[in-house]
């Protein structure tokens, strides 16, 4: 990112970390907001929504969603190897 100041560089970088966290571990929001940075979940919340364009939970629940229909599409199109020989 260019033409952004050190700080809003920063929040991005840590809103990116708690996308992660969120995408790959059960740690509640004010864990995860702990560890990227924030002083609590109140202060992570506002951006993480200005950013993302939805609540933590909701991307969280999103993540998960898209996940399990990808590897249900993956499993529906891998092809049999029965009858392969």
């Amino acid at each position: 990112m260019t033409g952004i100041s050190p700080l809003q560089w920063l929040l991005h970088q840590r809103i990116l970390r708690a996308q992660r966290l969120l995408e790959n571990t059960e740690l509640s929001v004010d864990v995860i907001a702990r560890q990227v940075g924030f002083a609590a979940a109140v202060s992570l919340r506002p951006a993480f929504r200005r950013i993302v364009g939805m609540s933590a939970q909701d991307y969280r629940a999103a993540f998960r969603a898209r996940t399990l229909r990808q590897s249900r599409r993956e499993s529906i199109e891998e092809p049999s190897e029965c009858g392969s020989e």
